[in-house]
């Protein structure tokens, strides 16, 4: 639970400063007012407005000792001292006490009702990006009756220079002796039956559970006399079972301690759908990693199309009749940066279970060229120029082939492969070929073209520019025609 008292000034009290007294942590306060006319900020800094934030469970089980952070936020000063004051209101008996989490600085009061982290042990924190927070732990007694009501406050302290306005208008919560709902509820759709949903549930205080089902809807409480039992006890998954084919199930979890009689009136809940009649259809799926482009697209059975976005679990919205094929494949290729996915398991049958064994892995393609401009110079026309070499490095993860070596531009026919070993197979990671361009003028002048090399696993060829200068033969020297 996390409670916010939004634009207080707060303060930790330690009788450091003058006119200042100590918080009582029965709820009254007896200090003097202070603010930034003191002197302490010289001292330790100053902080101006700071509030204070509390987190922990709101419902503690007899006996278990739970942590809290005492959270400080608002500090403009990154040399501030950072502290606070915590306190629980005094009962008559079974009073939960605070006690002092090992390596943090420390000062216990009212026999454990209070307690303030001062630097009689350890230094105070400096603030980190405008905040400071400080673990502490509170135990509740083990003869505490379930329902008693606890108010926990907080009060915090940064540069020693803020506001101290009372436990009364402190950050505060409740504090409940009840039975804890459980954390989470999972029903896994991936391997239901026509008559089965898997479950499983958390707990964080050992309690037991009481796990129940309903059509239409979530029960009302654990006693909800409408729903049906699945599971009560220790454990923390089940199996439903019994249940109608294509049914909708809604399923409720209730926490409590194991000693005790009453069940937590709120739940951890989740739904389910059991698979078709005689249907025992099931999804497929499986796992995408190295994806770091976006656009990509699977296919099942050539639809049933599925964006994905980020690496992870994946599953297809339609279900596949039990013994019927599937087929995954990549319909979209990501770009942004340009990449190519493989699949491996990609097909089969479905086989009285979910399909979740699908692997897509993705890579980066990419390729550098050099030079960019091959540039051979004054050949005569008709002659032929020696082998300008093109060197093709694969300088990503992914393995591609060069399909073919087009020329195009206004001269592209003056030029020509002579050799070259990049078409024949993949190019894999690192891997470099080379390609032999000789230029053969067929009339004067600057004589420009393209050399492109398009890839099967992009959707950019690779360029390199070409360029020449031909010159015809007149009398005893050169001259462009």
């Amino acid at each position: 639970m996390r409670t916010r008292l939004g634009g207080l000034i707060l303060a930790l009290v330690f009788g450091l400063c003058p006119g200042l007294t100590v918080a009582k942590s029965n709820n009254q306060f007896g200090g003097t007012l202070r603010d930034s006319t003191t002197s302490c900020g010289s001292c330790h800094g100053s902080a101006g407005v700071v509030t204070t934030l509390i987190q922990g469970p709101a419902a503690v089980l007899p006996g278990q000792t739970v942590r809290f952070e005492i959270r400080v936020e608002g500090i403009t000063n990154p040399a501030a001292e950072v502290g606070f004051n915590a306190a629980i209101n005094v009962v008559a008996s079974n009073q939960p006490i605070f006690s002092v989490v090992a390596g943090q600085p420390e000062a216990i009061a009212d026999a454990g009702t209070q307690i303030a982290h001062s630097n009689t042990v350890f230094p105070l924190k400096l603030p980190s990006n405008g905040a400071a927070s400080y673990p502490v732990d509170l135990t509740i007694p083990a003869g505490t009756s379930l329902g008693d009501v606890y108010t926990v406050y907080a009060v915090g302290n940064a540069g020693k220079n803020a506001t101290q306005v009372g436990w009364n208008h402190a950050t505060n919560f409740t504090l409940t002796i009840a039975p804890p709902v459980p954390s989470s509820l999972t029903a896994n759709q991936a391997t239901a039956t026509a008559s089965t949903i898997e479950l499983a549930w958390s707990g964080s205080q050992g309690e037991h559970f009481r796990v129940l089902r309903k059509l239409g809807g979530y029960a009302s409480g654990p006693n909800d006399p409408g729903a049906v039992l699945v599971y009560e006890g220790p454990l923390e998954s089940a199996v439903a079972s019994g249940l109608q084919a294509s049914t909708d199930y809604y399923f409720s979890a209730y926490g409590k301690a194991p000693t005790a009689n009453v069940y937590s009136s709120s739940a951890a809940t989740a739904t389910a759908r059991t698979a078709d009649p005689g249907g025992l259809s099931y999804p497929v799926g499986g796992t995408v990693s190295g994806l770091a482009g976006s656009g990509l697209v699977l296919q099942n059975n050539g639809g049933d199309d599925l964006p994905v976005s980020a690496n992870g679990v994946f599953t297809f919205a339609t279900l596949v009749a039990n013994g019927s094929g599937y087929a995954v494949t990549v319909r979209t290729q990501p770009t942004n940066p340009v990449q190519w996915c493989e699949v491996s398991n990609a097909a089969g049958i479905v086989n009285g279970a979910a399909v979740t064994d699908v692997q897509v892995v993705c890579a980066n393609v990419a390729i550098e060229v050099l030079p960019a401009v091959l540039d051979f110079g004054d050949v005569q026309i008709g002659a032929s120029s020696s082998p300008g070499i093109v060197t093709i490095e694969n300088t990503g993860a992914a393995s591609f082939r060069i399909t073919a070596l087009n020329f195009s531009g206004p001269a592209a026919s003056d030029y020509s492969v002579s050799s070259q070993n990049c078409t024949a197979n993949p190019l894999p990671p690192a891997a470099v070929c080379a390609v032999e361009v000789v230029f053969t003028p067929s009339r004067g002048g600057i004589r420009q073209a393209t050399l492109s090399m398009p890839l099967d696993r992009s959707p950019n060829p690779a360029t390199v520019g070409l360029t020449g200068i031909s010159e015809a033969v007149f009398g005893s020297g050169f001259e462009q025609p």
